[in-house]
């Protein structure tokens, strides 16, 4: 049950769930959020939450935020048994305190050490298929994360990704006899 929002501005913007659903969900998980409640604050953060949901690619089940909105785990009682909405409640509540949350910034996978001349560079393609994305806050990719379209994120920048075998193609030395040197 999506809720269309009006704001002061005439704009309107639809959001996962409800005003009512979030500050129920919220409420009995945060004492802070009641300061925002009742200002438009709120809202856009919702909006902002619900924009980065929608900007994923999502499994064919869920593309469509009707879909999302929709889905109902049937555990938990209110807005709780739909992941959708709790995520973007969460989201809400998360850029409340730290707005980068909401740009969707994936964490950089390179890592680089250095002394004098001597350095050592890490670098792994980021993976829904291996866990290795971090498009979400933990908290929201457990709600989540699971509903998210299984494709190598990484792209062309990312590297290569081999799909079918976990096989390591060096395992086996049959081609190479000691007594061939």
């Amino acid at each position: 049950m999506s809720q269309l929002l009006t704001f002061a501005n005439t704009a309107t913007a639809t959001i996962y769930g409800s005003l009512a659903g979030c500050l129920a969900y919220l409420g009995a998980r945060t004492t802070d959020w009641n300061a925002v409640a009742t200002d438009e604050t709120l809202w856009r953060l919702l909006v902002q939450a619900r924009d980065l949901i929608d900007a994923q690619s999502w499994s064919s089940a869920y593309d469509t935020f009707a879909e999302r909105d929709a889905l109902d785990l049937g555990t938990g009682s209110g807005d709780a048994a739909f992941p959708f909405r709790a995520a973007a409640y969460l989201l809400a509540e998360m850029g409340r305190t730290d707005p980068s949350v909401l740009s969707g910034a994936v964490e950089s996978n390179v890592s680089s050490i250095s002394d004098g001349s001597a350095s050592v560079s890490y670098f792994s393609p980021k993976s829904l298929a291996r866990g290795t994305v971090t498009i979400f806050p933990k908290r929201v990719m457990d709600l989540i994360g699971a509903y998210l379209a299984k494709t190598n994120l990484g792209g062309p920048q990312g590297g290569t990704s081999v799909s079918g075998s976990d096989a390591n193609p060096f395992d086996e030395a049959t081609d190479f006899e000691p007594d061939d040197v």
